[in-house]
């Protein structure tokens, strides 16, 4: 998931996605991306609210992506 919000992540860090579009993006069931978020949200990775998900730590989610390629390294 991780991979996927960092795909669609604008520069402001922000990604209006809908659980069906994460749901197709990682193939998995709308369960899982609701675990995943409040995960990511109590780690400090990420806000989600509706409608929007906001990246708090960009450099923390690409370590959790493996295979992402970043200009970050």
């Amino acid at each position: 998931m991780a991979e996927g919000l960092l795909a669609r992540a604008g520069s402001a860090g922000e990604v209006q996605p809908t659980h069906n579009g994460l749901v197709s993006e990682i193939g998995s069931a709308r369960e899982v991306v609701s675990r995943q978020l409040s995960r990511s949200e109590r780690s400090g990775l990420v806000t989600p609210a509706r409608g929007k998900v906001t990246l708090l730590s960009r450099g923390a989610l690409e370590h959790k992506a493996p295979g992402r390629q970043t200009p970050f390294g």
